[in-house]
């Protein structure tokens, strides 16, 4: 059994070209979902990249001392906030 060829039909039509306004508006929505997927695929690159350098100065510096910083990082922001407030809490 032999496979033909598939048929090419043309198509002949009388309609009228869409008016401008019609084209321009698809065109700008067509731009506009273009950069809207740019910017998700971008976001998400952005994502990876932040959170595998994370894992990498993790790693590199040990949870020791990523733990050292968090609470010198505390530490600073809770003067911050006592000397900005008059306030002595505890966070």
């Amino acid at each position: 059994m032999s496979v033909r060829p598939p048929r090419v039909v043309y198509v002949i039509t009388d309609a009228p070209p869409r008016p401008l306004h019609e084209r321009v508006r698809d065109l700008c929505l067509s731009v506009l979902a273009w950069l809207l997927m740019t910017l998700a695929v971008l976001g998400q690159a952005l994502g990876l990249l932040i959170g595998a350098l994370d894992a990498l100065i993790a790693a590199r510096l040990g949870t020791r001392r990523i733990a050292y910083l968090a609470r010198l990082l505390r530490q600073a922001i809770r003067d911050s906030r006592s000397h900005r407030f008059g306030e002595d809490d505890d966070l």
